[in-house]
């Protein structure tokens, strides 16, 4: 299953790894799913490490990110 509000980013046998739109709540992805008529066994939120989350900020701001040009000395 898959739509707007999540998308699948990883499926194994009978696990996968989904990736919620932000505005989407957990709550509401196990509700859709539970409507869906799928049964879920676990369930368990990854967090970003804080090195994940750096470079998430460093590749994604690039007005923070001088240029720097050649100077004739």
């Amino acid at each position: 299953p898959q739509n707007d509000h999540f998308k699948v980013l990883k499926k194994e046998t009978d696990q996968y790894t989904i990736q919620l739109a932000p505005q989407t709540t957990s709550n509401e992805l196990l509700s859709y799913l539970i409507s869906q008529g799928i049964t879920i066994r676990g369930f368990n939120e990854i967090l970003p490490s804080l090195n994940d989350i750096f470079i998430k900020l460093v590749n994604s701001d690039h007005s923070a990110t001088r240029q720097f040009q050649p100077t004739n000395v």
